[in-house]
This record gives C-alpha cells, sequence and structure tokens, in this order.
C-alpha cells in the first residue's frame, strides 16, 4: 500500500507507526463512504488479549482513509465516537446518464 504525503505527516502527527496501521488494517471495520475506504478500529474490534496492553488499546478510535481500490493511504485520523459520523453521512451518487454502462442498461 502506498501512502500519500498528506497521510505521511497525519501520521506523524497522530504518533501512528506503520505496524500501527497494519493492525488497524488487520481488525478494523470497513466502509465505503464519498468514494473512499474507511477503515475504523472500535474498542471491540480490538482482541481481548491486545485489549490489555497499552500499545493496541490506544489505537481505538482510529481511522484510515483509503482510496477507493484500497491502493493509498490518503488520511488517518482520531476520534472515538467517529464510528457514530461514519455511519450517519450518506452521500447521494448521480449517475450519468452517458457512457457505456447507461447505453447497455437502455438499449441506445
Amino acid at each position: 500500500m502506498d501512502w500519500s504525503l498528506h497521510s505521511t505527516l497525519r501520521a506523524a502527527q497522530r504518533n501512528l507507526s506503520k505496524e500501527d496501521v497494519a493492525y488497524i488494517l488487520c481488525y478494523g471495520q470497513r466502509f465505503h463512504r464519498a468514494g473512499a475506504l474507511i477503515i475504523f478500529l472500535r474498542r471491540r474490534d480490538i482482541p481481548a488479549w491486545d485489549r490489555v496492553l497499552d500499545d493496541y488499546a490506544r489505537l481505538e478510535g482510529t481511522a484510515l482513509v483509503l482510496s477507493r481500490d484500497g491502493r493509498v493511504l490518503v488520511t488517518v485520523w482520531r476520534n472515538p465516537r467517529g464510528l457514530k459520523r461514519i455511519r450517519a453521512r450518506r452521500v447521494s451518487v448521480t449517475r450519468r446518464r452517458d457512457g457505456p454502462e447507461w447505453e447497455e442498461a437502455w438499449g441506445r
């Protein structure tokens, strides 16, 4: 996975290492919102044997925002109550009425 310059800066500001990001990728819950893949680490996502370790417990409430295909880490943020905001955010998508998909669907 590639990191954008922005995500590198944000990870440094939030004291997140590459190992922390890998842990969140492994255990976090995935959401597709606003053309991005958001991976959010909830308390319940952290295995019981890791909850007692401060190294992993401190990651609770951390979110990774990746490109739609998951190849580029766009940014990282922390907010223990951030899941509520992720779930509430619904973005309406308008479909283009041209292109091969439209023509194939409508026989034009």
